[in-house]
């Protein structure tokens, strides 16, 4: 139990910590895109909540002071790199805020890096990781009952509904197996370590007295119970996975799983154990080869017939793979033409939408490619070669740390070498996928674990020789180790007023005050834009009205919801009998979204279909459409919206016997430019 001020501190911050784990289960029904909202909104306020407290015990003591890494090193280099390419890239407050849609940007990832300060600071000990690890994986447990109990129509929660592809609370198939593949490999780390041979306890020193109370009441033995709750974790992740069709989280437990069995066959200590592991990764490498030959078979189109995931394969094989395949292969040709342009720092992050539909060539629709679905593809285009050389840092260090302990610590080796292919596979899926709020919870608590692990996995924390004179390494690895074990000595003197009541107030007034802004001005007012944005049930005039009310609570990321505004009321133009006040309000508020994104041309669609459709009662405003979309055609000129538009545009001349000339106007004059 907590007995001082800094034992309730650190209390505090490790339940906020402990609460963020059940971000995935967070939906919140009466926002805008309920399934990532609310997700982001909770993450973000517990860690800011987490961060502060951290940084008020971490100045009491310095037991709780960041840990020495290269990866922490590495994120912040990650994140001042995306701030630049912010400033550099085509819209400022996109790559900054992100969108409702993703609640992505940089603002974001400062959360996501905060976050990983407090874990890798707080989290040290063996114990204390298997604590945490194995809370995540309750969560993943509840989800993944929660995802069969919604693919056989069972409603556990009122929203869920019967679907071909399990989404659960992730409003998305790929998200569940990207989220399920990284637990069941962590389940299955503690399950094989817990049959891996314990060395031998020392020998305890006789007690003056005896221990009648211990010997009456002798400890539990968990690891029963333990591996009961594992081996069930990694049946129901298992079979949530199947259930959700994930093609690509197949793939990365299929890499996960053949990089482990490579890496210890060839490392590993047991003999017996590598002899298996090598017969593993060959038996893998078999059945992937085998598979096109194999769904052939009448046992695996009768699996297609009632799962998900052997169906989706089957399709594969078949070549049915089409729209799936050919919409990835033209995101990524347009990423890497894009990247061509701007390839040191990007277009941005949040942006590829913009280089997307200017330099796609193949449209499936209206398909919005806001992400590439292809981590590498994204952080090339949208951050340039700078943005991809560091994130392909982070996973490097990550997998160098996990390397280095499995070799030095042989007594863990089993645990490690699964959680490491845990990041594996959540590094491979994320090639054909992006990072979501649900999902980055179980990677970020695997870059916390590498963060706090990697200076012991370098073997740095030996005591120097006491006879002989320490080199600056050496005493740079002592003081490390002795700020870890919390020596008063290590820490400097100004830490000691901290630890008096009168600066603690002091702080805590000033950290409190800061945490409780930011928690109002940047969660509790997003959340409310996007829960009072309007949805249905009301008059063109009443849905404007409330829709500018809701844009005032956070007008940064208001762009999205702006859209959606010119849209619905384009639709809704002719039968609900528009008026020209009502047109000029949704201009301004189309004016404030072209300011926001200067470059993105499905606005400049937006607005000018909304004039497109006043056109019958105002016809002077196809003048200002046709600047629009000339505009619009000069940003993207292959998007399908942007050549219907254009084809509805010169119907609507024809009709009204204007000439198809391009006017300046007062809506356009005032737009920004192109740019570059």
């Amino acid at each position: 139990m907590p007995k001082t001020l800094n034992d309730y501190l650190a209390l505090g911050v490790r339940s906020a910590i402990v609460l963020i784990l059940f971000a995935p289960l967070v939906v919140t029904q009466n926002t805008l895109f309920p399934y990532v909202v609310g997700k982001a909104l909770y993450i973000r306020s517990l860690t800011e909540v987490a961060f502060a407290l951290w940084v008020l015990l971490a100045l009491r003591d310095n037991r709780y002071w960041l840990p020495r890494s290269w990866l922490i090193i590495l994120f912040a280099l990650y994140v001042i790199a995306n701030v630049i390419s912010a400033l550099l890239g085509v819209s400022f407050q996109r790559s900054f805020w992100g969108d409702v849609r993703r609640m992505g940007g940089v603002f974001d990832l400062i959360h996501w890096f905060m976050l990983l300060l407090v874990m890798a600071s707080m989290w040290r000990s063996t114990r204390q990781w298997r604590w945490l690890l194995n809370a995540n994986l309750g969560v993943s447990l509840v989800l993944s009952i929660l995802g069969i109990a919604q693919s056989y129509g069972v409603r556990l929660l009122w929203f869920l509904k019967e679907t071909g592809r399990v989404d659960v609370t992730f409003g998305n198939a790929d998200y569940v197996g990207a989220y399920a593949i990284v637990n069941m490999l962590i389940a299955l780390a503690f399950l094989a370590n817990s049959f891996a041979p314990k060395p031998l306890p020392a020998e305890p020193e006789p007690a003056r007295r005896p221990q009648r109370r211990a010997a009456a009441h002798p400890a539990y033995d968990w690891t029963l119970a333990g591996r009961v709750f594992w081996i069930l974790t990694i049946l129901v992740n298992m079979w949530v996975l199947s259930v959700s069709g994930t093609r690509g989280a197949l793939a990365g437990l299929i890499a996960a799983l053949l990089v482990a069995g490579v890496v210890y066959a060839v490392f590993g200590m047991r003999k017996r154990l590598r002899i298996g592991a090598g017969a593993l990764a060959a038996c893998i490498v078999a059945v992937v080869m085998l598979m096109p030959v194999a769904h052939e078979a009448g046992l695996f189109k009768g699996l297609a017939d009632s799962n998900a995931l052997v169906r989706r394969l089957d399709e594969t094989f078949e070549g049915g793979i089409g729209q799936a395949y050919q919409s990835r292969r033209v995101i990524v040709e347009a990423g890497v033409v894009a990247f061509a342009k701007k390839p040191v720092f990007g277009w941005g992050p949040e942006n590829f939408s913009v280089a997307y539909d200017r330099y796609g060539k193949e449209f499936f629709g209206e398909q919005i490619a806001d992400q590439a679905h292809s981590k590498p593809v994204e952080e090339l285009t949208t951050k340039g070669i700078v943005g991809l050389g560091l994130y392909l840092g982070i996973v490097f260090v990550g997998l160098w740390t996990f390397y280095r302990k499995l070799r030095r610590e042989p007594q863990e080796e089993l645990l490690t070498l699964f959680l490491g292919a845990a990041f594996v596979a959540y590094v491979v899926q994320n090639l054909f996928l992006f990072d979501t709020p649900g999902t980055y919870v179980s990677f970020a608590v695997l870059l916390a674990w590498v963060a706090a692990n990697e200076y012991t996995a370098a073997g740095r924390v030996a005591q120097p020789d006491p006879v002989a004179v320490p080199s600056r390494r050496q005493r740079r690895a002592l003081a490390a180790q002795q700020a870890q074990q919390g020596d008063p000595s290590a820490a400097p003197q100004w830490q000691a007023s901290f630890r008096t009541l009168p600066a603690f107030v002091v702080s805590a007034v000033v950290v409190g005050s800061l945490t409780l802004f930011s928690l109002y001005w940047f969660n509790a007012r997003i959340y409310s834009m996007t829960a009072d944005f309007p949805v249905q049930g009301q008059s063109l005039d009443g849905f404007v009205k409330d829709a500018q009310k809701s844009f005032d609570e956070f007008p940064a990321l208001a762009t999205l919801p702006r859209v959606f505004l010119m849209d619905t009321v384009a639709a809704n133009w002719v039968r609900a009998k528009g008026t020209p006040e009502l047109l000029g309000k949704v201009m301004e508020e189309g004016e404030a979204a072209l300011a926001s994104e200067p470059e993105n041309a499905r606005i400049y669609v937006s607005l000018a279909r909304l004039m497109q459709e006043a056109a019958a009662q105002h016809s002077d405003v196809l003048k200002d459409s046709r600047s629009l979309l000339e505009k619009a055609r000069a940003l993207a000129p292959d998007l399908p919206s942007v050549l219907d538009a254009e084809q509805q545009q010169k119907t609507l001349e024809e009709r009204l016997g204007l000439a198809a000339t391009s006017t300046p106007a007062a809506l356009t004059s005032t737009a920004p430019g192109t740019g570059g």
